[in-house]
């Protein structure tokens, strides 16, 4: 795969979990679709920069219990949020090249559905969601499936009963689907408070990822870094860094409308520069 110069290795953190969604050619959906979806040569390219700084690949269990910890160098855990269509074929075989694994977090009452939690953005709304065979043909390759909720509603916003119940419909359904229940949960939106904490823990789930990328020590609120479509080449590495200051300035910017417009248009115009690698 061609990736350009290798990343520097001291500027890269030692254990990373990454954040994806769709893998798959982009359909016109503006910057949310660039911000959810990655096309397939970038996600090779990103997977080979990994790979070229050293990364090995975690399992949910490796990252879990710490084995990270104690002689495993540097390791990636990369996580898939909703089950899109597009995993087998466009991720899988990359994952396969580079002797990766890598998680999906699927919302089980939308098997076989669309993203109708995405309804006012065209592009996003349109994208498809394995089905149950398809989830299973996952957890036969270099998959493990864990609970994106059941409906992917926010958890925050429900009762007690009502949410744990979709918890625990999520993980027996998952049982059901692939033969044995998650141990982990990505939170629906990536948002969760103490009380949705704990009835995780009730449902069974003994560990949690967020959407952000700032580290707790709690293993309910486990943090992720999030990849779009614009993060090529340096931008990636810088992704990666041990502090996570490009994502403390992304969320600043977002507080002031005119400097995240400003963010986008620098990231566009790299997009523009960025030549395609592909696998080989």
């Amino acid at each position: 795969m061609a990736t350009g110069k290798p990343p520097e290795r001291g500027l890269m953190e030692r254990r990373l979990v990454l954040m994806y969604h769709g893998i798959r050619p982009l359909s016109g959906g503006g910057f949310l679709e660039q911000a959810l979806v990655v096309e397939p040569h970038a996600f090779a390219a990103q997977i080979g920069r990994l790979a070229a700084a050293g990364y090995r690949s975690l399992r949910v269990d490796d990252y879990a219990g710490g084995r990270w910890r104690e002689g495993f160098g540097r390791g990636v855990l990369l996580t898939f949020d909703d089950a899109y269509e597009g995993l087998e074929e466009y991720v899988s075989p990359v994952l396969r090249h580079f002797g990766y694994t890598a998680v999906v977090f699927a919302p089980v009452a939308h098997l076989g559905g669309f993203n109708t939690w995405d309804a006012r953005n065209r592009a996003l709304s349109r994208l498809r969601i394995v089905d149950r065979d398809g989830l299973r043909a996952l957890a036969d390759g270099p998959w493990e499936v864990a609970s994106h909720g059941f409906r992917h509603v926010d958890l925050r916003q429900l009762d007690r009963p009502t949410r744990l119940g979709e918890l625990v419909m999520s993980r027996e359904a998952i049982a059901e689907i692939v033969g044995s229940a998650p141990r982990a949960l990505a939170y629906p939106f990536g948002h969760a408070d103490k009380a949705v904490r704990a009835d995780a823990v009730a449902a069974g789930f003994e560990i949690a990822f967020v959407a952000t990328p700032y580290a707790t020590g709690d293993p309910l609120r486990m943090p992720r870094r999030a990849i779009n479509n614009l993060d090529r080449a340096l931008l990636f590495d810088i992704r990666m860094s041990p502090r996570p200051w490009l994502f403390r300035m992304e969320d600043a910017a977002r507080m002031i409308p005119r400097g995240y417009r400003r963010l986008r248009r620098i990231g566009q115009a790299a997009l523009r520069r960025e030549p395609r690698g592909e696998i080989g």
